[in-house]
């Protein structure tokens, strides 16, 4: 394959400039940039067990590197109409040893008082893959139509259907080519301060050509809120999902309901409370090693202060997981996980965006029906951070990082996993 260096594919795009400066309405628009991607993953051995008493090295550390990409990348978008009601939109991106095309389009006309809201993608990406991996290229395209009628000024009916495909070049275990299809009927309501309720109900079938044993259909419900009162707000997601796979003895099939709640009260002008609570409730037909009957509940009260730019809030958390147990597999692996989460969040208009999040504590694990020697208790400490700059008129810089530390009681187990993605774009 004929690569082009970044610098050249930047130039280009940069002399293909379009006269001007961005575009804040409808026309042409362009955007060129670079961009870099790490993702690794490391794994600390006590040197006694590799080396024996006599080594002088305190630890080994054995690091994989899945990603550590410098890209170029080239954007084109086009409104055609004053109403905005037709967006299209290009994308290229280059690495040293791949290539990515993305086309998008999003279409919203009205007909009559129905709104319809309908939106496609397709990505391609090939590349040259490395040495005893499998070839990296696929083919992957969407297609989401929503249409809406509104019974009354506070009232709608919506049905929206989606359908998506993916197709490798090199079809290996857990890469298969599939197709599949979600249809899905509700109804919202808005309330006179804007808070909104919403329900619908969905049905999903998944097809997979090479694997018959990995194709499934489900049945589920949606329900989310957002309201706003007096002193507040209050978000709540809730979902709860029946899948059937295409194997038997109910192997891997399951209910699901998940629930999603963030509460947040001003206490003053200044000071406010925010309440979080996960729960995760799953249900497995048939019970084995990789598929167990468990709980999750996550909940944080923190307390915090806002000003004019930004807020900062911290507060405890805790978490607990409980597998249930067989007769058959006697192994759950519970935990209880408390520590402190802290969040700041800063922003100027126009200007820059941050939010940086950590949250920091100790898993207790406890291993039922075995002991500890596969896995011990850690100390952890879980840091994200996501970031938009805009130092001049049609320049930007976004950053994504996310870094994950664990410290366990036994040494060698000591984990540390780190994610970046950033992109400097300039707008002509």
């Amino acid at each position: 394959m004929r690569t082009f260096s970044l610098a050249a594919l930047v130039a280009m795009a940069i002399a293909a400039g379009l006269p001007g400066s961005t575009l804040s309405g409808p026309g042409l628009s362009l955007k060129a940039g670079v961009g870099y991607e790490f993702f690794s993953q490391e794994f600390f051995l006590d040197s006694l067990a590799q080396a024996g008493a006599d080594s002088l090295e305190i630890t080994t550390a054995l690091k994989t590197t899945y990603l550590d990409d410098l890209k170029a990348q080239v954007r084109i978008g086009y409104i055609p109409l004053e109403d905005y009601r037709l967006e299209l939109d290009g994308f290229y991106e280059q690495t040293e040893d791949s290539y990515r095309l993305r086309g998008y389009w999003n279409h919203r006309p009205a007909f009559g008082p129905f709104r319809l809201d309908w939106n496609s993608e397709v990505d391609w990406r090939d590349g040259t893959p490395e040495v005893g991996e499998a070839d990296p290229g696929y083919l992957t395209g969407s297609g989401r139509v929503k249409l809406a009628y509104p019974v009354t000024l506070s009232t709608s009916l919506w049905t929206r259907g989606k359908a998506e495909f993916v197709r490798f070049d090199s079809v290996e275990t857990g890469a298969f080519n599939y197709r599949r299809f979600t249809g899905e009927i509700g109804t919202s309501y808005t309330t006179s301060n804007y808070s909104l309720l919403s329900f619908s109900g969905f049905f999903t079938r998944r097809h997979v050509p090479d694997s018959p044993e990995q194709e499934y259909q489900s049945i589920g419900l949606d329900a989310s809120f957002l309201g706003f009162y007096t002193s507040g707000e209050i978000d709540i997601l809730s979902r709860y999902e029946s899948r059937d796979y295409n194997r038997s003895g109910n192997l891997d099939d399951y209910g699901r309901w998940d629930l999603d709640l963030r509460n947040r009260h001003n206490l003053s002008r200044r000071f406010f409370a925010r309440e979080e609570i996960e729960l995760e409730l799953i249900a497995f037909d048939t019970t084995s090693y990789l598929t167990s009957t468990y709980r999750r509940i996550e909940t944080c009260v923190m307390a915090g202060l806002t000003g004019e730019s930004g807020s900062i809030a911290a507060g405890p958390r805790l978490e607990l997981l409980r597998e249930s147990q067989t007769e058959s597999y006697l192994i759950a692996e519970d935990y209880t996980e408390y520590g402190i989460k802290a969040q700041f969040d800063f922003i100027r208009p126009s200007q820059v965006f941050g939010s940086l999040e950590t949250v920091a504590g100790v898993r207790d694990r406890r291993e039922v029906g075995t002991d500890q020697t596969s896995y011990s208790d850690f100390v952890f400490e879980r840091l994200s951070l996501l970031g938009d700059w805009t130092p001049a008129n049609g320049l930007s810089l976004n950053v994504l990082l996310s870094v994950d530390w664990e410290w366990h009681d036994n040494p060698d187990q000591n984990s540390r996993l780190v994610l970046l993605t950033s992109n400097l774009v300039y707008a002509f």
